[in-house]
């Protein structure tokens, strides 16, 4: 059996060895998450700022909130409440429908990796404009 060891260094400057194999697995998980959050965040100021520029009446595309899932969630709310009139409690929905009426194109979102997929699509799409 290979021996892993993480090497973690925390908020109070210890470092920390973690070579519990769940822990590892959440560890690893988790950064890829944040990772792809991080991108998803990005790509989502990035397309709201394509809408501005295109004339849509929307508010500042920059980060407001320090939680990145609260900031997405917001600039979705956003975004569908201008484009459609309305938004849904639910962040896929209200990306869904926003790609929907921006590109013509339905999406199925159920997760994080749904959304940045049909996020990357739909900023290709609306960067040719």
């Amino acid at each position: 059996m290979t021996n892993f060891n993480v090497v973690i260094h925390n908020d109070f400057g210890e470092y920390v060895i973690k070579s519990d194999i769940y822990f590892i697995h959440w560890y690893i998980n988790s950064q890829s998450q944040h990772q792809m959050l991080k991108k998803i965040e990005m790509d989502t100021i990035q397309f709201k700022q394509k809408l501005i520029n295109l004339g849509i009446e929307l508010p500042p595309a920059t980060a407001i909130h320090n939680n990145k899932f609260k900031q997405i969630d917001m600039d979705y709310k956003q975004m569908s409440t201008v484009c459609l009139g309305k938004y849904d409690t639910n962040i896929f929905k209200n990306a869904s429908n926003v790609f929907l009426k921006c590109t013509a194109t339905y999406y199925i979102i159920r997760n994080l990796s749904d959304l940045k997929n049909a996020l990357t699509q739909s900023l290709v799409y609306i960067s040719k404009y």
